[in-house]
């Protein structure tokens, strides 16, 4: 099942940011989660795949010292948010 059309759609600063994602923990699906990002396709088990990935680069690069978000880390957490909104409405 894939979004409904009217979802809302990532805006360019996440799509970059979720290629740097895909690039630094899954370079190998890259092509295919990237696209279906663009085009607003992503399937329930896209999502999820990209929320993990976007987790585990949380955790490489998203922290400071003292385990608080920096700049970077609060771009990610929304990138989360924003991809996992769909399953949280139960719309995608």
């Amino acid at each position: 099942m894939t979004d409904q059309p009217d979802m809302k759609t990532l805006k360019p600063d996440e799509l970059v940011l979720l290629e740097e994602v895909l690039t630094n923990q899954a370079p190998h699906l890259l092509g295919d989660l990237l696209q279906k990002a663009k085009s607003n396709t992503l399937t329930r088990e896209d999502r999820e795949v990209l929320i993990e990935l976007t987790t585990m680069e949380f955790t490489w690069s998203g922290l400071k010292g003292d385990y608080e978000p920096n700049e970077r880390g609060l771009k990610l957490e929304n990138l989360i948010d924003t991809i996992n909104r769909p399953l949280v409405e139960g719309t995608g």
